[in-house]
């Protein structure tokens, strides 16, 4: 047994008589398992009472319960979304469930942030791995069209998601809620093309959502871009001899500080890299990133700058959240609440979801998600 959780399932099958159970379970396939547990669940409903039923929505309305937000005004918000949402994005309409372990298997992030069914799926947790594995189901046909070799896959969505972790629901999160996705997907025109033009696309149009927003009501101040690149983190990491388990513990964990904890003194945020003293970057083992931080700079970040000049653009070389997810690039764009409340409304970057589905290192993805609910209950100025 690997882990706490493992020990505790060991103990309880233990204590059942049957010590091996679950190490069973797991080596027999999954279509000879499928029909027990499924007998499992029929035979234990037979004893449940419709009174059990309404105790356990009132028990669990986090979980089960509905979302504050009127539906109307979620379909009102979505509206705007695809009014502003270039033509040459496709906008399908997503299953409630994938393949059991996709989030798991693509971006690292633990199972036991889904909710797994007994029938071999999960229910959707992030709306950007569905995205992906349709996207190479696109792009696995088109690789095989020398005329379509180069055509690249675009898609949005919003989906109501659900994530099994805890929230604080004082801060107005639920454990189901609805995501506006983003996924890109194509071949590589090398020197980082790819990545560049769709980060920038992506930025663009979460950016163009925002000014739509404010123009139906919502106020948003101080709107910022911090773009990263997670090889900061893992350099760092490796040249400081950091404990990665503590910093993936800690990713989603706003007030835990990568830097203080860790006493790093290189800066936490820059809005150049000519301002960062080459001593520092030597010092913290970051010499071969910064021409292609550099580039970053040049080819991302002053372009959007151009484009968007009541914008904040910089880097953030803190940021942890992403580890094991993203590849290279990735970006949050904040904004201040009425009440000087920063809050996180979007998140994205480069991935190695295409690659590792069809199995080619030549294959590209950026994908990005933008809060629907949250957004409502904090920055629309009217009820």
């Amino acid at each position: 047994m690997k882990d706490g959780k493992n020990n505790v399932v060991h103990k309880l099958c233990t204590k059942l008589g049957f010590p091996s159970l679950a190490e069973v379970l797991t080596k027999v396939a999954w279509r000879d398992v499928q029909p027990i547990l499924v007998q499992v669940m029929r035979d234990r409903l037979e004893n449940k009472s419709t009174h059990e039923l309404l105790a356990e929505y009132e028990n669990k309305s986090g979980f089960y319960g509905i979302s504050d937000i009127d539906q109307r005004n979620l379909h009102e918000f979505v509206g705007w979304f695809y009014s502003i949402l270039p033509t040459t994005y496709q906008a399908p309409e997503l299953a409630p469930i994938t393949p059991i372990g996709l989030n798991a298997l693509l971006s690292q992030v633990s199972q036991d942030i889904s909710l797994s069914s007994i029938r071999a799926s999960e229910v959707v947790s992030d709306p950007t791995t569905p995205l992906a594995l349709h996207c190479a189901y696109e792009r696995k046909e088109m690789m095989s069209n020398k005329g379509k070799l180069h055509n690249p896959v675009r898609l949005a969505t919003m989906h109501r998601v659900l994530r099994l972790q805890p929230f604080d629901h004082s801060k107005g999160y639920m454990q189901h809620f609805r995501l506006l996705g983003l996924c890109s997907g194509g071949r590589d025109a090398g020197h980082a093309n790819f990545f560049v033009k769709h980060i920038i696309e992506h930025i663009s149009v979460w950016l163009d959502f925002v000014n739509r927003l404010s123009e139906h009501g919502y106020v948003f101040n101080n709107v910022t871009v911090k773009l990263s690149d997670i090889r900061v983190a893992e350099m760092l990491i490796a040249h400081l001899s950091l404990n990665r388990e503590v910093l993936n513990r800690h990713s989603l964990d706003e007030e835990y500080d990568f830097f203080e904890s860790n006493n790093i003194s290189f800066p936490k945020e820059a809005l150049t890299i000519d301002e960062i003293p080459q001593e520092s970057i030597e010092t913290h083992g970051l010499v071969k990133l910064k021409d292609s931080l550099k580039a970053s700079e040049e080819r991302i970040i002053k372009p959007l700058r151009d484009q968007y000049p009541n914008v904040r653009f910089s880097f953030d070389f803190a940021r942890k959240a992403g580890l094991g997810y993203y590849e290279h690039l990735c970006y949050h764009i904040f904004a201040e609440t009425k009440d000087g409340r920063c809050v996180q409304l979007a998140d994205g970057g480069s991935v190695d979801w295409l690659s590792k589905l069809l199995s080619s290192k030549k294959e590209r993805m950026v994908t990005s998600g933008f809060g629907c609910e949250l957004i409502q209950n904090l920055f629309r100025s009217t009820p």
